[in-house]
């Protein structure tokens, strides 16, 4: 059994597709699965079946450890671990330490995020003090994570700061909601709500083809004039 996860999804849903790909070269049969929808006898049938032609079957299974504290949850857990046909479980967040000691002997790859990554989004300010330091946290994020994670998280760290400044309940630990909070002094509501307006303009711009700048040059220039 292989599982992966992490924060990193990116990173970790490159590794599912790559190691997809080594599976199909050999002819094998795909099963995917999707953890949320899962019923004990659809995980049971799944490991059950058996190709007609005898070619190898994989099974994918994408949020099982993600799934609530229930009995159904440890009855799927534990029969993936008994599964004798080749499985990988993918998870969009790390799993916990007291999961990972359940696991022992399989195969596990966490793909975590840089903390270059998150001293950029901290360093992010409103009055824009420290710009130029914060420039280069951006350059060592896109070096180490990539355009498309620094826009995801970008976002997201917009989104948080929209929702502490505007009063929001978010769900975090308290060392995060004071960080965040303490970052909102920077910025005004409606220069959050505007810089959120953009990153949205951007993306569609990237995905439709109608930007003829690169992702980081847009990124780039959003946040110099913001």
């Amino acid at each position: 059994m292989t599982i992966l996860h992490g924060d990193n999804q990116f990173r970790s849903r490159q590794k599912l597709g790559n190691l997809i790909d080594e599976w199909r070269t050999k002819g094998a049969d795909l099963s995917r699965l999707d953890a949320k929808r899962m019923t004990r006898s659809e995980l049971e049938n799944t490991l059950a079946q058996t190709s007609l032609f005898g070619t190898e079957k994989l099974i994918v299974i994408e949020g099982l450890f993600s799934l609530p504290r229930s009995k159904n949850k440890d009855e799927l857990v534990e029969l993936a671990l008994k599964s004798e046909l080749p499985l990988i479980i993918w998870e969009p967040k790390s799993i916990t330490p007291a999961q990972l000691k359940k696991l022992s002997g399989q195969n596990i790859e966490n793909f975590k995020l840089s903390s270059s990554l998150f001293k950029w989004l901290e360093s992010l300010r409103g009055d824009r003090q420290n710009q130029s330091q914060s420039h280069q946290l951006f350059q060592d994020a896109i070096d180490k994570e990539g355009e498309w994670i620094c826009m995801s998280m970008l976002t997201r760290q917009i989104r948080l700061l929209i929702q502490a400044k505007d009063g929001g309940q978010i769900k975090a630990p308290p060392f995060v909601i004071s960080k965040l909070k303490n970052q909102t002094q920077t910025f005004s509501l409606a220069k959050l709500l505007d810089f959120h307006r953009n990153l949205l303009t951007i993306d569609l711009n990237q995905k439709t083809g109608v930007s003829s700048n690169s992702l980081t040059q847009e990124l780039d220039i959003l946040l110099l004039t913001s």
